[in-house]
């Protein structure tokens, strides 16, 4: 079987509808000659853009046996894509497929395009697209090793049953669940595909992303609102216990410390008890898993592994803007440090929609912005404390949330304060 790939995308070769959603729905083009070039034939493709993005043949036998690798392939590379070819194989075709709990001939299981994790950032994931007749797709595969990836994906299947529970208004915009399996080699998801274009591609597709900020952190906002209004449960969030992780947080470091204590005294002393009530949590609310119809429009919430039942509200509030100023396509930037005083201190077109974007919650919510900042500095000791536990960073002591929280800190003028 000849397989194409570009990036860390598979496809089987000579489906052009494949190619295409390919170039123009996965892959995020991170200049114009990119974005242009995916319209043109691979070989005037792969001429001008990057030596990693050009088309790459393989050819692989049923049983997973590579005949014919691309010349520059390194083992490492050629042993993920045999790795993921023989487990999309193997769910596919198992006798205990999540294609048997639906009526799966609208899906063509040999028409697939299969995402690769980062080299970098190993996840032991395998995401396949599935195609039925059309050029959209009609479903999304996710495989994990069960040892070390399967809680998540049940993790997901959870949030996805629990969705179905919900109101329309919120149920609409996440994936329906339409099949499991497990075994003790892999964990399989099979879920209904969401449509539209991520946050994230959109900032980086389109030439001037900042007309269309605005738009994204409306429907951002409006669609949480919904979500948190529809989970909202009785029990309050335990800020003794919240003390407790950012404490251990600061351990040996007297400011981090210091932060903390005048933190948790703020919120206690002036947030009203009813905001503080626990909801679910997405757990991963940023610019890529958030999909948009146009450039304003919800079309839906994907990648449900860190879902929570009861969460804090702050959670997926601060994640959103936080991520979309680190992913922003900033010009100039020296560092992460400056993306937080650029999305949070700096007055901009980002930090102008961040500002409406938390005036409309604390409208909602009836919470007093200047409020924001301690439950922001809270949030960011728990997501340095969460990046530790997952090992995210070489330097567990430096994260990108430490550089936030820092920046935060010691600004004199903040979005939050007028």
């Amino acid at each position: 079987m000849e397989i194409h790939q570009i990036d860390r995308y598979l496809y089987p070769a000579g489906d052009e509808a494949l190619r295409w959603f390919t170039l123009d729905r996965l892959m995020v083009p991170h200049s114009p000659v990119d974005r242009l070039a995916g319209r043109l034939p691979d070989g005037l493709r792969d001429a001008l853009v990057a030596p990693d993005a050009r088309v790459k043949r393989w050819h692989i036998t049923d049983a997973g046996a590579p005949t014919d690798i691309p010349k520059d392939a390194a083992p490492d590379q050629v042993a993920r894509v045999i790795r993921a070819f023989c487990a999309l194989r193997e769910v596919v075709d198992s006798e205990r497929s999540p294609f048997d709990q639906i009526s799966s001939h609208s899906i063509d299981r040999r028409r697939w395009v299969v995402a690769l994790d980062y080299a970098q950032q190993p996840r032991h994931q395998l995401m396949a697209v599935l195609f039925d007749g059309h050029p959209t797709p009609e479903a999304v595969l996710k495989i994990r090793p069960s040892g070390t990836g399967g809680a998540a994906l049940v993790n997901e299947r959870e949030a996805l049953e629990r969705a179905s529970q919900l109101p329309e208004v919120v149920r609409a915009s996440v994936p329906r669940l339409l099949g499991w399996s497990c075994n003790e080699r892999n964990a399989a998801l099979l879920a209904s595909w969401v449509g539209g274009r991520s946050v994230y591609a959109d900032v980086y597709a389109t030439l001037l992303p900042r007309f269309f900020v605005h738009g994204h952190f409306r429907a951002a906002i409006d669609w949480l609102i919904d979500f948190q209004d529809a989970s909202r449960t009785r029990a309050k969030l335990d800020l003794d216990d919240e003390q407790r992780v950012a404490t251990e947080c600061a351990t040996g470091r007297p400011e981090i410390e210091e932060i903390c204590a005048n933190a948790v005294r703020r919120i206690r002393k002036s947030v009203p008890p009813r905001t503080l009530r626990l909801v679910a949590s997405h757990g991963d609310f940023w610019p890529r898993n958030v999909m948009l119809d146009g450039h304003a429009s919800m079309a839906g919430i994907v990648d449900w592994e860190r879902f929570s039942p009861r969460s804090s509200p702050f959670d997926d509030l601060f994640h959103f803007p936080a991520t979309y100023g680190l992913a922003y396509r900033w010009y100039g930037l020296q560092n992460d440090e400056e993306s937080w005083a650029r999305t949070f201190l700096r007055r901009n077109h980002v930090s102008r929609a961040v500002r409406r974007f938390l005036a409309r919650y604390c409208l909602r919510r009836g919470l007093h912005p200047l409020l924001l900042l301690p439950l922001l500095q809270l949030h960011l000791i728990k997501r340095h404390h969460d990046a530790q536990q997952r090992a995210e960073t070489t330097d567990r002591d430096e994260t990108v949330w430490m550089q936030g929280l820092r920046v935060l800190s010691r600004a004199g003028d903040t979005l939050f304060s007028g």
